[in-house]
């Protein structure tokens, strides 16, 4: 196996900018503005994400409740219900410490 000595290889120099092409810290600003957009149009989804995850959270509640009245679900699946329960609104109230 033979390696070519540098001299040997060809030289390339990479194009010049196109015309309205940005570079430098103006490409760098660039990357900032949309990783700003990226970032403000993920907090705007955490709105009605929380507001769903607090309708679920009020509907599992209810349905514990009727179900505890009623006597018509087995102690395993209101053990897992309320542990569900309990993990939701931890949730949200971390989110809310955020």
């Amino acid at each position: 196996m033979s390696f070519l000595p540098p001299a040997a290889l060809p030289s390339f120099r990479f194009p010049p900018s196109a015309p309205g092409r940005r570079t430098g810290s103006e490409g760098r600003l660039t990357v900032n503005a949309g990783q700003t957009r990226a970032v403000g149009e993920t907090k705007a989804i955490f709105g009605p994400l929380k507001q769903r995850t607090e309708d679920a959270l009020a509907k599992l509640e209810e349905q514990i409740a009727l179900a505890e009245s009623a006597g018509t679900a087995s102690d395993v699946q209101l053990t897992a219900a309320k542990e569900a329960l309990k993990q939701g609104r931890e949730a949200v109230a971390k989110e809310d410490n955020n």
